[in-house]
């Protein structure tokens, strides 16, 4: 199937029989207070859970059925002397729904989108006007699709500078 094919086939369409429901819980916790000096500063949790019921249809949608089911999120922060902040975060992602494939010029399947866990980092060196950090993304460089058929960018590492300006 070809690119002018594929978007002719596409149509605007009103879709009225969805039944959802879902939560979403968020832990905040000061584990220094909690066990003392030696564990991270602050610990978050989250969890979404999101259930789709649709009928079964003659169509493939593009994009508006492709929901996250479960999102997890982690996140540890550890405050180091009075500088250094070091910040840990894990994320889960479960996507429903399915994306074209399209591999060496040519259109595939339908291919369900797979689970996948990243890792990230930041570590900061602060002083009164001006923060120096280093951060990565995507620890582990996993391969992923969030939405669509777009491969999601590898590990990136960034170094930076912040600099606060007060004009009174």
């Amino acid at each position: 199937m070809g690119y002018n094919q594929l978007f002719r086939e596409m149509a605007a369409a009103e879709y009225t029989s969805l039944m959802s429901y879902g939560t979403e819980i968020q832990l905040q916790s000061n584990l220094k207070k909690l066990l003392g000096n030696y564990w991270p500063d602050r610990m978050e949790i989250s969890w979404l859970f999101v259930d789709l019921s649709k009928e079964e249809a003659d169509f493939i949608s593009y994009y508006i059925l492709d929901n996250l089911r479960n999102k997890i999120n982690i996140s540890l922060m550890k405050k180091i002397g009075q500088r250094i902040i070091f910040d840990f975060r894990v994320n889960y992602q479960q996507r429903e729904g399915t994306f074209t494939s399209f591999k060496n010029g040519n259109w595939g399947s339908e291919t369900p989108y797979d689970p996948f866990w990243l890792f990230d980092s930041k570590i900061t060196w602060q002083s009164k006007n001006i923060n120096f950090f280093a951060s990565a993304n995507n620890i582990f460089n996993t391969s992923y699709h969030d939405i669509g058929n777009v491969i999601q960018p590898g590990r990136i590492i960034k170094l930076g500078v912040s600099v606060n300006v007060n004009i009174d």
